[in-house]
């Protein structure tokens, strides 16, 4: 009886460690695309500043 309950409760230990590090990289991989998606929009923003800029000295 006492080995059921010990390897019942391994079982849920590891299941629970398993669930965490599933909950870890999820949180993860969310700040990567995060940081990804800032990062585009830094480099659109700089792409259209260059364009404006290389406009207005052609202009004038």
């Amino acid at each position: 009886m006492d080995r059921k309950i010990l390897a019942f409760g391994q079982h849920i230990f590891s299941w629970l460690t398993a669930l965490r590090l599933r909950v870890y990289l999820f949180f993860r991989l969310a700040r990567l695309l995060r940081a990804w998606r800032i990062a585009g929009e830094k480099l659109v923003d700089l792409q259209k500043n260059t364009f404006v800029n290389v406009a207005l000295t052609t202009i004038t």
